[in-house]
């Protein structure tokens, strides 16, 4: 009995420590299990960020590299371009030089021959001027010739202008002489009609009038005389600008022919 309760006994020991060794290893490899899930999740977590910042420095390194690139070629592309254009603006300017000097070339025998165009034309000018010059101072001779004519009509007006002064110096005379007559009549007789004072008036007033007619008329034939005189000194003075005209052309053209000779 003692030893069946001995075996129990230490069945029931062995059994109870067996179960605390298994829970203390169950736990014991729940802690390990624990530590290595960990550490897994911290190596995946280390890979992810690890990718991440491999990308990130992989796309700047790659936005660098193209920004070089793009940089490059356009400056590349501007040097090219600079290249292109200086080259064309070269050609173009010496097709530009070319076209005026062949230009000019070609304007010289031109000139030359304008120039010849103007002189003959000059030649022409001065002799068909001078042609003209030497009819008008004929007609300016001619004018001045017929000027002792102008000269009697002008006497002739000074004449009837003095006549018509003393025309109208008379009616003045007549018309004050009636005036006063008629203001004696006037004071004489106060107890006249009213009829014959009026007519004395018409009569007045009618010589008022034609004495202003004969002013008038004395005031245009002073302007008529004044003007042919004007005239008269005008085809004057004409006719000496004629003469030495006639004379400066005659000088032109012995010079142009002169030249012409030369």
């Amino acid at each position: 009995a003692t030893v069946k309760i001995q075996a129990l006994a230490r069945g029931f020991i062995q059994q109870r420590t067996f179960t605390e060794h298994c829970e203390s290893s169950l736990q014991l490899q729940c802690w390990v299990r624990v530590i290595i899930a960990e550490r897994k999740v911290q190596t995946v977590r280390e890979l992810v960020n690890a990718r991440k910042i491999q990308n990130a420095y992989r796309r700047y390194a790659g936005r660098r590299y193209y920004l070089c690139v793009l940089s490059v070629t356009r400056w590349c592309q501007r040097l090219h371009r600079g290249a292109v254009g200086r080259a064309r603006y070269d050609t173009l300017n010496r097709v530009r030089k070319t076209i005026t000097i062949q230009k000019f070339w070609r304007g010289i025998p031109h000139r030359r021959r304008l120039q010849k165009m103007k002189v003959s034309i000059i030649i022409i000018q001065c002799a068909v001027r001078q042609k003209l010059a030497r009819s008008h101072l004929k007609e300016l001779k001619i004018n001045a010739k017929n000027l002792q004519n102008v000269a009697q009509e002008r006497d002739k007006l000074r004449q009837q202008m003095e006549a018509m002064r003393l025309e109208v110096e008379r009616a003045k005379a007549a018309a004050k002489k009636e005036a006063e007559e008629a203001a004696k009549i006037k004071a004489e007789s106060n107890a006249t009609s009213k009829s014959e004072m009026f007519s004395h008036q018409e009569e007045l007033e009618q010589l008022k009038q034609e004495l202003r007619k004969t002013q008038n008329d004395l005031k245009s034939e002073q302007e008529s005389a004044q003007a042919a005189l004007a005239e008269v000194e005008t085809k004057a003075k004409e006719a000496r600008e004629a003469r030495e005209l006639a004379a400066a052309l005659d000088k032109k053209l012995e010079e142009s022919t002169s030249n012409v000779s030369a």
